[in-house]
């Protein structure tokens, strides 16, 4: 009798689901994260090193998420060779669901993008917490400083953190891989 053929949905199944779950909590992070990054920080320390905190977090999240997505066609692959695929195989239905059906690369592509926003956001934010009495805010939410080499250095950190989470939604679309 013919042999049957190989079912990889279940192995399938115990990669996608909890990486979905990373994706959703990432996502739901910089949904909340990424509005407030775009305005300045209020000049108060606890509210620099609460943002600071909340900027590690997503950042960590985001750099593990980065890592499973790297190898997430190898290690789908490697699972179904272990389950009893052939090699060839396993590597045409990883690759096949990897890139056409999840969609790993523009998912990567967010990840990475976040990372990269979390590590300029925390750039600006320690330059703010160590300079907290070169600046103030003012009525209308902009910073005010005397030291003018200060002044340019958090405008334009300011001015990269803002450009980046202004993409929030293309970011957050990228990782849901719309």
């Amino acid at each position: 009798p013919p042999k049957p053929a190989f079912d990889a949905k279940p192995h399938i199944a115990a990669i996608e689901e909890p990486l979905l779950t990373s994706i959703d909590n990432v996502a739901r992070q910089a949904d909340k994260l990424l509005p407030t990054l775009s305005r300045r920080c209020p000049h108060e320390i606890r509210l620099v090193n609460e943002r600071l905190a909340e900027i590690e977090a997503l950042r960590t999240a985001a750099e593990s998420l980065d890592k499973s997505l790297s190898t997430l066609q190898e290690d789908l692959e490697a699972k179904l060779i272990a389950a009893g695929s052939s090699g060839p195989d396993a590597h045409i239905i990883s690759f096949r669901w990897a890139h056409e059906q999840f969609k790993d690369t523009p998912r990567h592509f967010g990840a990475q993008s976040l990372t990269r926003l979390c590590e300029k956001a925390r750039t600006e934010h320690e330059f703010l917490r160590d300079n907290i009495a070169k600046w103030t805010i003012d009525s209308k939410g902009e910073l005010k400083s005397k030291d003018t080499a200060f002044k340019q250095q958090a405008d334009s950190n300011h001015f990269f953190v803002k450009a980046e989470a202004d993409r929030r939604d293309s970011i957050t679309n990228q990782l849901r891989g719309q």
